[in-house]
């Protein structure tokens, strides 16, 4: 089963996002920027997530068709796991913060001379 919308984005003319729901798993296709240059795009992970946000076209109806072929997805386990990264990259950030600071505090020593 196939689904479309036209979707407004930032450009003047709006994207095409297409979700395509097989026996063998769901394809999503947009005609944005990102998603040219092999990117991840917004537009088809927030139709997923049951948003309607920019949608333009007439079947509005249809989003919790896709939405409900979301869970359990490909797409899903690899949002879960891009989620879990930046949760990691954030906490290795301000790690690495502290142990910056810490390094200027030693090298100016202990009373700040």
């Amino acid at each position: 089963m196939k689904i479309t919308f036209s979707v407004q984005g930032s450009e003047e003319y709006p994207y095409t996002v297409s979700f395509n729901k097989s026996d063998d798993g769901l394809i999503a296709t947009c005609d944005c920027n990102a998603a040219l240059n092999g990117m991840h795009c917004k537009h088809r992970l927030r139709i997923l997530q049951g948003s309607r946000e920019g949608i333009i076209s007439k079947n509005l109806d249809k989003v919790e068709i896709v939405k409900s072929w979301y869970p359990g997805s490909s797409i899903e386990t690899a949002v879960i796991d891009l989620e879990k990264a930046e949760e990691e990259f954030k906490t290795y950030r301000n790690k690495i913060h502290r142990l910056k600071t810490n390094v200027a505090i030693c090298l100016v020593g202990k009373n700040g001379k």
